[in-house]
């Protein structure tokens, strides 16, 4: 934080902040399919995240942004993150 005799410096480029999920892009369409028999849909991008409830194969999502691994999704009762290999764009 201190270099020298000038002082302090900025600490947030030493604040790590996790990756952020992307906005849709132009391609991507704006909704899913659940593609499977039964998806969870969780409070965060990974299997460790709480399970918020599970909708039904042939539901449709709303998408708001997607990561690597995870659309970020919303339906009626809010925002969900759900594994891509469990729907697909429509």
């Amino acid at each position: 934080m201190y270099k020298g005799y000038r002082g302090a410096q900025n600490p947030l480029p030493y604040v790590h902040e996790p990756p952020k999920h992307q906005e849709t892009p132009a391609g991507l369409t704006s909704q899913l399919l659940v593609a499977t028999g039964t998806a969870n849909l969780r409070k965060g991008p990974s299997t460790r995240a709480e399970i918020a409830f599970k909708v039904k194969a042939e539901d449709t999502l709303e998408v708001l942004g997607e990561t690597t691994d995870w659309y970020h999704a919303r339906i009626a009762d809010g925002n969900f993150f759900i594994h891509k290999s469990l729907a697909r764009p429509l």
